[in-house]
C-alpha cells in the first residue's frame, strides 16, 4: 500500500519547506488562542425536565437553565410522554 497515504505528500513538504514549520507555529499557536475563547453549548433532555448550559474556557459556568414539567403532567399523576415530547419542542 505504498503510496496511499494522503498525508505522507504534505509531511515531506513540510520537512523541505522552512516557511512550512514557520506556518505550523502560527497555526498551532492561532489553535492556542482558539482553545482559550471557546464556548460550549450543552443540552439535557429528561423525561420530563429539559436543561442547558452555556460553558466557557477555564471551566467557567456562564449559564445555567432548567425547565420542569411537573405542572403539566400532575393532572395525570405521572408523566404522559406525548405532553412531555412536545413540552421539550416548544422549550428548545
Amino acid at each position: 500500500m505504498v503510496g496511499l497515504d494522503p498525508g505522507a505528500r504534505l509531511q515531506e513538504a513540510l520537512q523541505r519547506d522552512p516557511a512550512g514549520a514557520r506556518d505550523r507555529r502560527t497555526r498551532q499557536q492561532h489553535t492556542a488562542v482558539v482553545q482559550t475563547n471557546r464556548r460550549v453549548l450543552a443540552i439535557e433532555t429528561s423525561c420530563d425536565e429539559t436543561a442547558a448550559a452555556v460553558i466557557a474556557s477555564g471551566p467557567r459556568l456562564l449559564s445555567n437553565v432548567i425547565r420542569a414539567q411537573d405542572a403539566l403532567h400532575a393532572p395525570y399523576g405521572g408523566v404522559v410522554p406525548e405532553i412531555a415530547a412536545r413540552a421539550h419542542l416548544q422549550t428548545l
